[in-house]
């Protein structure tokens, strides 16, 4: 998180300078023009590297979040009973599951994976004239179509990439809003019940509670986007949309050191619970 917000700080500096640059031309001096012209082509060079970075950066911390909020709530859910290591490994980005581990993984599309995998693939053509093999959406619920030779059946198997156990996983929340799909805190809270303090457990669950609302937050931006595209109501509540959109947005941009304070609270959480647990006994 640290590399993302010093990468986000040399970007601001950047621009900065480009701006400096800019305002500092001199018309009347055709070498000082000619000079900061090339003092900005070499700073814009270096803001695009510094951009390019800033994305991969931003990119490897979401998925340092993501991994780690999943992980941790699956640890708390354990706390009182087996859990699979199938499960505890299958966001890890360093995991490869064996075909078997794959088949035991479930989800919110269970049913409509099932039935794509019943047809061979073959799903109904949106004209409506016939079936078709459906990759894209075999593809939308982890699974991957295995093409036989001329007059043999397709056969539809589980996808072993990571991008394939997060559509399997989480569904429609992965897919529309690049979000995990995670327990609910009242669930989460009933497990560290006992194993906490009052005021632990309330920073527990604040931590929850503000994921939980920016979760539902960002899931309102596609239909939020649309409404104010299309100035859709009364001048009030086109005025609302736009306010609950630009919370939304803000929501979107701020949502991975959220995700990571979430996934550090139920961490720590876990960790006083196990050690109360081996403390009785």
């Amino acid at each position: 998180m640290d590399d993302a917000a010093h990468a986000h700080r040399l970007i601001d500096a950047l621009d900065e300078d480009n701006e400096r640059l800019i305002e500092a031309r001199l018309p009347s001096d055709p070498q000082a023009v000619h000079l900061r012209n090339l003092e900005e082509h070499l700073n814009s060079a270096r803001s695009d590297t510094a951009l390019t970075h800033m994305h991969a950066v931003e990119g490897q911390a979401r998925a340092h979040a993501v991994w780690w909020a999943d992980a941790a709530s699956q640890a708390v859910l354990a706390l009182d009973g087996y859990a699979p290591d199938y499960r505890l490994l299958a966001t890890d980005p360093a995991t490869i599951l064996r075909e078997e581990q794959l088949e035991l993984l479930s989800g919110p599309e269970d049913a409509e994976r099932a039935q794509l995998r019943a047809t061979g693939g073959w799903t109904a053509s949106l004209n409506g004239a016939g079936a078709i093999l459906d990759s894209a959406r075999a593809a939308s619920l982890g699974l991957r179509l295995i093409h036989a030779p001329q007059g043999q059946n397709t056969t539809v198997e589980p996808d072993w990439t990571l991008k394939a156990r997060y559509h399997v996983l989480w569904g429609r929340m992965w897919r529309e809003h690049n979000l995990p799909l995670l327990p609910e805190p009242d669930l989460l809270a009933c497990r560290l019940q006992g194993a906490l303090d009052e005021d632990q457990l309330q920073a527990v669950r604040t931590a929850m509670d503000t994921w939980s609302q920016m979760a539902q937050s960002i899931q309102q931006l596609p239909e939020l986007t649309q409404r104010d595209l299309h100035g859709i109501g009364t001048p009030e509540e086109r005025h609302a949309v736009g306010e609950q959109l630009e919370k939304a947005q803000e929501d979107r941009l701020q949502s991975t050191e959220v995700l990571a304070a979430y996934a550090r609270a139920l961490t720590e959480a876990w960790k006083t619970a196990v050690g109360v647990s081996a403390h009785k006994h």
